[in-house]
């Protein structure tokens, strides 16, 4: 089980999303490539007059203007799959009606991973085992400084961060207390290995 930060090999400018399938994944890290299940964070910051939407449903709001969003959960078939649907579903929209596209990998700050793809839980898929405590321990952090909005629903994994917050300071937060987190759930894996 290891703790990844995958942020320089997404926002690699040599990368491209045009490809799909094997093509696409063959351009990273063989490390990246093998992180099939897992849970992550990533950090966006959005500087522009646009807000940022994804493609479920009517779109739903993931990035205000000017701002910054946090974004956290569990991904089952591939980090990098996960990430390509991103880069497919988040988009600018304009007041004419009009979308920029492929804005992925230039808003994205920062990419952490915790590679669950080597725990055996059995029948028990460790993702959907270990999201609910992840989710709920990052969004505990980000509370705690006060630097989430209120009013948002809670029942989206994305989150959006108060006005005035550097995402370099959020990526600091998570990243200082990320490895503990990661230790937690490696003990709590190995307890629940042996008990099946």
């Amino acid at each position: 089980m290891t703790l990844r930060d995958l942020t320089d090999e997404l926002r690699n400018a040599e990368r491209s999303w045009a490809r799909g399938g094997r093509r696409f994944l063959e351009q990273f890290s063989s490390a990246a490539q093998q992180t099939q299940v897992g849970l992550y964070v990533l950090v966006h910051e959005n500087a522009s007059e646009h807000a940022i939407y994804d493609r479920n449903g009517d779109g739903r709001l993931l990035i205000n203007p000017n701002a910054i969003g946090v974004k956290y959960g569990k991904f089952q078939n591939g980090f990098l799959s996960r990430r390509f649907t991103d880069h497919k579903h988040l988009h600018r929209r304009r007041p004419d009606g009009s979308e920029e596209v492929d804005v992925f990998a230039s808003v994205l700050r920062y990419a952490l991973v915790l590679d669950l793809s080597e725990i055996d839980l059995g029948p028990a898929n460790a993702a959907e085992v270990f999201e609910p405590y992840w989710n709920a321990m990052l969004e505990s952090v980000l509370a705690r400084k006060g630097w989430l909005t209120i009013g948002q629903s809670w029942q989206s994994e994305s989150r959006h961060v108060e006005p005035g917050v550097a995402w370099e300071s959020v990526r600091n937060e998570l990243d200082a207390r990320a490895p503990s987190l990661a230790q937690r759930i490696r003990d709590a894996a190995a307890v629940l290995a042996r008990t099946e």
